[in-house]
């Protein structure tokens, strides 16, 4: 077996993860940091990093047909959201975690397109 489609696979498991991660527990973190708010409201807040995420996901697959370039355009976004997921930990206010949940939400999307297109080219 090849050991970079290994390498590929667990680069996908961990994003997985992620994605996981922010799209179970988005919700009750968004909650936590914006209190005295509707859960209608914060259904609402939550829909904002995905709404930013699906332009950015077309936007990034784009650039790389375009550019026939697949590596950077998977680990750049990958990386962003590493950072983004990373720095959650550090937010204590409603306005900076949206704004890193989108773009951990944005890297996660975004990576998938070129990410799966790697290992013929391997």
């Amino acid at each position: 077996m090849n050991k970079r489609v290994w390498h590929l696979g667990l680069i996908g498991f961990t994003l997985n993860i992620g994605m996981y991660a922010i799209s179970f527990w988005m919700p009750q973190l968004v909650k936590s940091v914006s209190s005295g708010y509707s859960n209608s409201f914060i259904g609402l807040l939550v829909m904002i990093p995905h709404l930013v995420a699906l332009p950015v996901m077309v936007l990034i697959s784009r650039s790389s047909d375009r550019k026939q370039e697949r590596r950077y355009h998977a680990a750049i976004p990958a990386m962003a959201a590493g950072i983004a997921l990373a720095s959650l930990g550090a937010t204590q206010s409603m306005f900076p975690t949206i704004v890193l949940l989108s773009f951990a939400a944005l890297g996660i999307y975004s990576v998938y397109g070129p990410l799966y297109s790697l290992p013929p080219i391997s």
